[in-house]
């Protein structure tokens, strides 16, 4: 099922403000070889006087997919997200019992191939600015310096480690030279990955974030394509307010191909930044 919520802005006084409310979606069709996984994308879209849309524009997503990434299928995801907004209808927001324009991020959910298609429901709750959770403002400071690769041995499960060059063990062998299609299109896992990437910017420090003096490590889960950059991340460990920052600077991180057997694979492992107030 889609959940729809979006964060609303205004410039009136917040008491005299009501929130706009979905009335309306069309049904989510996945389009024709869009991303397979599916996921929500993020769409921002602005709302006039009598609830209608006048604009949308891609915002996130598919899911934990990274903004940069171009690929026809995430394209074509997103361009469906943002005709399927284009197409909803609100009640208005209002100030003093008028109605007002407002601006707000929907949240539009594709069914990954297989498994239907999903429709949107009426009655999603769309919070008014008030509720939406802090915005980083003013100067950001960086986060401290990565901590450096020492060695360490993978956790239990890793099926390779990646040292430079590829280790296998036994059971694990790659390929005999003549079959080298063999590991086309394979995910092999590499564990913690700072000390292997070739650019690794390090995250702001939300003003949000030093503001409660939040701190810590956070984990990044990261997926890098065959050319070595980062596909998607996701946030699995860490302070709430240090999340987003992180992904972000996971996404602009870039790697060297991973080759087995002379073909290039997608590697999974976690990138880990550490926030000090």
């Amino acid at each position: 099922m889609l959940a729809t919520t979006a964060f609303a802005a205004f410039t009136f006084s917040q008491a005299s403000v009501t929130e706009p409310v979905l009335v309306k979606l069309p049904k989510t069709v996945n389009p024709r070889d869009g991303y397979p996984s599916g996921g929500t994308v993020q769409v921002r879209v602005n709302i006039n006087e009598q609830g209608e849309v006048t604009d949308a524009e891609f915002v996130s997503g598919p899911g934990p997919v990274c903004v940069s990434v171009s690929r026809a299928d995430i394209l074509k995801t997103r361009e469906a997200a943002i005709a399927i907004a284009r197409r909803a209808k609100f009640a208005p927001a209002t100030s003093a019992s008028t109605t007002v324009a407002s601006t707000t991020i929907m949240s539009i959910e594709f069914a990954a191939s297989g498994s239907g298609s999903r429709e949107n429901k009426k009655g999603d709750k769309i919070y008014v600015a008030a509720n939406q959770p802090p915005t980083p403002t003013g100067d950001a400071a960086k986060g401290d310096p990565l901590p450096k690769d020492e060695g360490k041995a993978d956790p239990p499960g890793t099926k390779y480690t990646i040292k430079g060059d590829i280790n296998f063990s036994a059971a694990n062998a790659p390929p005999p030279a003549n079959d080298t299609g063999a590991y086309a299109g394979r995910t092999i896992s590499g564990g913690v990955l700072n000390g292997r990437a070739i650019a690794l910017p390090k995250p702001r420090y939300p003003a949000a974030a030093r503001a409660v003096r939040a701190s810590g490590a956070v984990q990044v889960q990261v997926l890098i394509d065959e050319d070595g950059n980062i596909f998607s991340a996701t946030a699995v460990g860490g302070h709430p307010l240090l999340e987003s920052a992180s992904v972000t600077a996971a996404c602009s991180s870039k790697f060297s191909p991973t080759l087995i057997a002379g073909q290039p694979v997608k590697v999974s492992g976690i990138i880990t930044y550490n926030f000090v107030p």
